[in-house]
């Protein structure tokens, strides 16, 4: 089975990545991925950063912060 990769160039949105892109942002993993994809699904995208924080297993700043130096916010 290919293993999915992102292209190292490429910032990968929270709001419309999939499981595997947001699995492979540092600091996500499965369990976070999995969490935001619920909630994006029952509250819709992410209206900023602080909102991240609402979501299981991103409650912690530190997390949060550290997962906008390698993600984005569309």
């Amino acid at each position: 089975m290919a293993r999915h990769l992102l292209d190292k160039s490429t910032t990968v949105n929270l709001n419309n990545a999939d499981l595997e892109d947001l699995a492979g942002v540092p600091g996500i993993g499965r369990e976070r991925a999995e969490a935001l994809l619920m909630y994006r699904e029952q509250n819709g995208p992410l209206a900023n950063w602080g909102e991240l924080r609402q979501v299981p297993g991103f409650e912690d700043p530190d997390v949060v912060e550290y997962v906008r130096e390698h993600a984005e916010l569309s």
